[in-house]
């Protein structure tokens, strides 16, 4: 099986998994100025040990070597320990950027957004915050 083929697979097997869950939020998180992919991935991390911990959450970093990387995710939280849509976005920002936080319309077309770049290692999936 071809790299694009074998790629293409790992991604609707993605889309699948995801789709399969009941999310909370979908996120779309950007920085304040260009952060290198190592600084994103520490900012994802330690949003990620908030409290509540989200019970899973699914990341993806796009744009990195490129002008305005941000990140693309979907978060879970156990009920009923849910934090708003905009607590969430104020914890975002008050380090990183701007956030834009809301449930997703459609699991199937957030988790295909989520999944639009993927590769191999431009994700980081979490559970109970780690």
């Amino acid at each position: 099986m071809s790299r694009v083929r074998r790629m293409y697979h790992e991604k609707e097997e993605w889309i699948r998994f995801l789709s399969g869950k009941e999310w909370d939020y979908y996120m779309t998180l950007t920085f304040k100025g260009t952060p290198s992919e190592s600084h994103a991935r520490r900012a994802a991390n330690n949003f990620m040990k908030m409290h509540p911990s989200p019970e899973l959450a699914f990341i993806v970093f796009e744009g990195f070597g490129r002008v305005n990387p941000h990140l693309h995710g979907l978060i879970k939280f156990p009920s009923p320990q849910k934090p708003t849509a905009s607590s969430l976005c104020e914890r975002w920002y008050e380090r990183n950027g701007q956030a834009k936080i809301e449930p997703p319309e459609s699991v199937e077309a957030a988790a295909g957004y989520c999944c639009k770049h993927l590769t191999p290692d431009s994700y980081e999936l979490y559970s109970n915050g780690k």
